[in-house]
């Protein structure tokens, strides 16, 4: 479980068992810098750290010279409590770490104690700035995972502006280490901003794998909304409006074999009323764009359109009664079909076509908290539970036939893959730190690769993390705010990762790539 820390947090009860007091000082002493650790700070004049870890029996650094945090105060009669909710902040302040966190005590007559807590570390190599490290751990395990691992060594690379954490230079030209990641050190590419930018977008690459974005845009404050391409030349990004005036969410983009971009997206509410037309289906022509209506009643929510091998376009929804559709077209005409069981409630619908054109949906059914997956077989579809999920699904079909699953695990405790063989899923947990807007690609190798966002001190990272021979490569690639605003990523044949997605604050449309 993460959460965002402060210095100080809201007391945590749970049972208590005797244990030594957590590394650390009150900082009730009056005694000032440079005389010691009597304040419980350890101050330039202390002595510099290298790092090193404090030792949970002595409270010490393991080498001695980063000083010594005192063990607390308070009436021998009273207990620390074992696994309790011990938070920690960190900061990087002129190549000197601070830490603050805190202790429950607990004694016999029943009165719970909260003692604050702090040290400073210096660091001679520098350190990483804006890192905040919390969770239900002992003083002395936050400590050694926050304060002194936040310390740069000797070699390391420098800092980057969107990035954490340390590790040994060892990243291609062009990017630089933080943490167990590589960051790129140039700035993402800025495809729309000088608007106010909505919130959904869409991203699809060309045979010539060429990125298109395809976003809803308010191009002045009270101006009419509109519908949106975007397209990356050697001049860089060029947008043109595909429709004027109408105010377009849930919007997927895909582009068929003779590079025609083709849309999908629901008409939202506009000016108080519920528009007639639904489910809006555009495709582009040589003559311009047209324009159909997959569903003229009600709302499509989460629209996702795939092309098979013969240019016919499907689209996977939810309506507003969370109940999840496969609409197709044949020869002009759309047919829509209820995919969902009766009593589910389905949100986030996501869907992709196996080699001959067989549609695969998933969603996630907020009535049981798990992860679905549907296709037809015998020309009904068939639903099966995936896993416990929360939020967010995205599903691609292999070179195999064999569906790939990602999802945001229950109670939002990380993001996990799954794929279907040998007669079940097989689950797996990508990472353990996600909160929002899920996508999943596969390599030209069938290797998957699954971005997502995650929550970490009120700033949001965008993330991707790629599998290979087992094991999950977790790359941080920005970092932006905003706590659920979407992102979209596509693989082309050459194994590139395309990346689009929104920095809230500025409302600023971003786009990333990176060789895989």
């Amino acid at each position: 479980m993460r959460s965002t820390l402060g210095p100080v947090l809201a007391a945590s009860l749970i049972a208590a068992s005797w244990l030594p007091a957590c590394s650390g000082s009150s900082g009730s002493s009056d005694a000032g810098p440079g005389d010691g650790v009597s304040d419980g700070r350890i101050d330039a004049a202390d002595g510099p750290a290298d790092g090193d870890a404090l030792s949970a029996d002595d409270g010490a650094a393991s080498d001695g010279d980063a000083g010594e945090c005192q063990l607390p105060s308070y009436p021998s009669e009273c207990a620390l409590v074992d696994n309790f909710q011990c938070g920690l902040a960190t900061w990087c302040l002129d190549g000197v770490v601070y830490a603050d966190w805190h202790e429950h005590v607990f004694c016999p007559d029943g009165h719970e104690e909260i003692i604050p807590f702090n040290c400073s570390s210096v660091c001679p190599h520098g350190c990483w700035d804006g890192v905040v490290f919390g969770g239900i751990r002992s003083g002395p395990d936050l400590l050694a995972e926050g304060c002194y691992t936040s310390c740069a060594s000797d070699g390391d690379c420098p800092p980057h502006a969107a990035c954490g954490g340390d590790g040994a230079c060892n990243c291609e030209s062009g990017w630089t280490r933080c943490g167990h990641h590589c960051c790129p050190v140039e700035p993402a590419e800025l495809v729309a901003g000088e608007g106010l930018v909505g919130r959904d977008l869409a991203l699809a690459v060309d045979s010539q794998d060429r990125p298109v974005v395809a976003f809803e845009d308010e191009p002045d404050a009270g101006a009419d909304w509109s519908v949106k391409i975007a397209r990356r030349s050697e001049a860089g990004w060029e947008s043109e409006i595909v429709l004027d005036g109408e105010h377009a969410s849930g919007i997927d983009v895909a582009i068929d074999a003779q590079d025609r971009v083709q849309l999908s997206y629901r008409w939202q509410y506009y000016d108080g009323y519920l528009p007639e037309d639904g489910l809006v289906y555009l495709l582009q022509e040589e003559a311009g764009w047209s324009r159909s209506v997959v569903q003229a009643t009600g709302l499509a929510w989460w629209t996702r359109l795939a092309i098979d091998a013969e240019g016919r376009p499907q689209i996977a929804f939810a309506d507003e009664m969370r109940v999840a559709w496969h609409a197709s077209q044949v020869q002009g005409d759309w047919s829509v079909e209820r995919v969902s069981p009766a009593g589910a409630e389905a949100l986030d619908v996501s869907m992709d076509l196996d080699s001959e054109g067989q549609p695969w949906l998933a969603w996630v059914d907020m009535e049981t908290h798990t992860a679905q997956a549907a296709h037809l077989e015998g020309g009904e579809w068939q639903v099966e539970p995936v896993a416990g999920a929360s939020r967010y699904t995205a599903i691609r079909i292999d070179s195999q036939g064999e569906p790939w699953l990602a999802f945001l695990e229950a109670d939002y405790e990380g993001v996990a893959a799954a794929v279907r063989g040998g007669g079940g899923w097989q689950v797996e947990q990508v990472d353990d730190a996600a909160w929002s807007s899920v996508d999943l690609e596969l390599t030209t190798g069938d290797e998957p690769v699954v971005c997502y966002r995650e929550l970490r001190s009120e700033q949001v990272y965008v993330k991707c993390a790629h599998r290979v021979q087992g094991s999950w490569r977790i790359e941080t690639l920005a970092m932006t705010t905003g706590y659920d605003a979407e992102l979209d990523a596509v693989v082309d044949s050459q194994n590139v990762l395309h990346l689009a997605f929104f920095d809230d604050g500025p409302a600023d449309l971003l786009y990333r790539r990176f060789p895989l």
